[in-house]
């Protein structure tokens, strides 16, 4: 044991040990750079999912898996907590937009929350695939004021 010792001690005396370790942390730093890019590079899939505009034709698998990913992305939850605020929606796609402001707070427990997603969703109707132009917009604090 003692001689190990020594044999340490040399080694830093005559600086074999400093750029042998020197040398191992630049490897590891630049895996972790390599590591780090690709991570930039591939997309967040809740942020992908939160991102998009919701449906009218969306099931309502596609709707908790939205509600989901929103909840993850936007709101801060973790994925069982997501999960959990997306279970109890009720529903499919036209469901989404016509949910009132009441129910969003049931869902999520939270007032600021809901009404978050609550305006998320109401600004999203008259994109492409939202809700149909005949249907017209759906106000949902229509029932608050």
């Amino acid at each position: 044991m003692e001689k190990s010792k020594e044999a340490s001690v040399e080694k830093c005396r005559d600086g074999k040990e400093g750029q042998k370790s020197a040398s191992a942390n630049a490897k590891s730093y630049k895996g972790l750079l390599k590591s780090l890019a690709r991570m930039r590079q591939q997309p967040n899939r809740h942020e992908e999912l939160a991102s998009k505009t919701s449906q009218w034709t969306w099931t309502n698998k596609q709707c908790r898996e939205w509600i989901t990913a929103v909840s993850v992305w936007y709101l801060g939850y973790d994925e069982v907590d997501g999960e959990k605020a997306a279970a109890k929606f009720q529903g499919f796609g036209p469901s989404l937009f016509a949910t009132t402001i009441r129910n969003w707070e049931m869902i999520f427990g939270n007032k600021h929350k809901a009404h978050s997603v609550c305006m998320l969703i109401y600004n999203l109707q008259r994109e492409k695939g939202a809700v149909p132009r005949s249907i017209g917009v759906h106000d949902p604090w229509k029932e608050v004021q």
